[in-house]
């Protein structure tokens, strides 16, 4: 089945961004983003722990794959929650590539001292849409981190429902903080 160009589930960041002007930033992204970020859905408790109306989530994904605008409404923020982790865990090629998968799975065995240089080594490795991409996906978490006053919860339950299947949670555990670095001093 051919993909429609207004595609976004399962299709790749590639076909996303040549179908949208050439936009890094998945345009699922930003309004999921965009409405979460606000201050009272920013303190939403469980925000990506919650799921919102499987059935509504389908039909949102649905219009949204057809290329209609969506509207969140107040009250919708887990529905938007859902609709961000889904949209990254069906993308055809996960965010940290099928490539770069058993360097990630290695970081756990290498010494604590020297993981960050692995880190940084793999962030080099990524295609430069997937960077932006994860930089901006981490800059929101952080956001979200700092205001649910638990720094690594946020990334945890996020990458763990959302990203699952790839088993790269390993990388985000104890390093959230210095990974944040490591993203800003490229």
């Amino acid at each position: 089945m051919s993909k429609l160009p207004t595609q976004q589930f399962g299709a790749s960041l590639e076909w996303i961004r040549v179908n949208n002007n050439d936009q890094l930033i998945p345009p699922i992204m930003n309004i999921c983003m965009d409405f979460l970020s606000k201050p009272d859905n920013l303190e939403t408790e469980g925000i990506f722990r919650k799921s919102g109306n499987a059935s509504q989530i389908k039909e949102l994904m649905a219009k949204i794959n057809n290329g209609e605008r969506i509207v969140f409404s107040q009250g919708d923020v887990h529905i938007a929650a859902v609709i961000l982790k889904t949209f990254l865990k069906e993308l055809e090629e996960p965010l940290l590539t099928f490539k770069l998968y058993e360097n990630i799975i290695s970081i756990e065995s290498v010494p604590k001292d020297d993981r960050l240089v692995i880190i940084k080594s793999i962030l080099e490795q990524l295609p430069p849409q997937n960077y932006v991409v994860l930089q901006h996906l981490v800059e929101f978490l952080s956001l979200v981190s700092i205001l649910h006053l638990n720094f690594a919860k946020p990334f945890k339950l996020f990458f763990n429902q959302s990203v699952k299947n790839c088993t790269w949670v390993k990388i985000i555990r104890i390093y959230e903080v210095k990974w944040l670095k490591l993203m800003y001093n490229f």
